[in-house]
């Protein structure tokens, strides 16, 4: 794991205040797709310590999207994100 992790935490926690809801879930979204890129290198190159990390911060990012859902106020649409973020993790992990 990365030994930046307070940080990234740290700026988090700072974004949550100050950038719209909307703007940190494409934040969030952005951030996946980038590792999950990062990853596909790193296999392709023989790197698997890097393929490992970048799989698990893509995977982290999902977990925290899966725990925010409102299920109470989300209707349909959470269900089907629930179910989405669900296959999505287990595609990273197989």
């Amino acid at each position: 794991m990365s030994s930046h992790k307070p940080e990234q935490y740290r700026a988090y926690a700072a974004a949550t205040g100050t950038v719209a809801k909307t703007r940190q879930v494409v934040m969030l979204y952005d951030g996946a797709i980038t590792c999950l890129r990062r990853g596909e290198i790193a296999i392709r190159e023989g790197r698997i310590e890097e393929r490992f990390n970048q799989l698990v911060k893509a995977s982290e990012i999902l977990m925290a999207l899966q725990s925010s859902i409102d299920f109470d106020n989300g209707g349909e649409i959470a269900t089907i994100l629930h179910d989405f973020y669900t296959h999505v993790s287990r595609r990273i992990i197989s």
